[in-house]
C-alpha cells in the first residue's frame, strides 16, 4: 500500500493525474517494469510504462492515451521516470 500512495503522489505531482493502478512486475533480481494507470483531469485514461534496469537505468516503453476518440501516443515526462525511479530503487 505504501508504494501505492507514494506512486499516486509522483503522478498527481509530475503527470497531473490521478493513479488508477499501479503494475510492478519483477522480471528478475535486476529488472523491473512498471505499469502506471492515472486519469487526467478530462477523465482521460493513460497508460506509462517503463523498465528500469539494475540500479537505476530506465528504458521508456510507452505512453499512451485512450478516450473515445480512440489510442494515441504521448510524451515520455523524464522528470516522472527519474522520481519514480529513485523512489522504487530507495524502497
Amino acid at each position: 500500500m505504501r508504494k501505492y500512495v507514494e506512486v499516486s503522489k509522483l503522478t498527481n505531482e509530475f503527470l497531473q493525474g490521478t493513479l488508477k493502478r499501479l503494475e510492478i512486475d519483477y522480471e528478475n533480481l535486476n529488472d523491473v517494469i512498471v505499469a502506471v494507470s492515472y486519469e487526467d483531469n478530462h477523465s482521460s485514461k493513460i497508460d506509462y510504462r517503463l523498465r528500469i534496469n539494475g540500479l537505476s537505468s530506465v528504458n521508456f516503453l510507452s505512453h499512451q492515451c485512450r478516450d473515445s476518440y480512440g489510442k494515441f501516443s504521448l510524451k515520455r515526462d523524464s522528470k516522472f521516470e527519474n522520481a519514480l525511479t529513485e523512489y522504487l530503487v530507495k524502497s
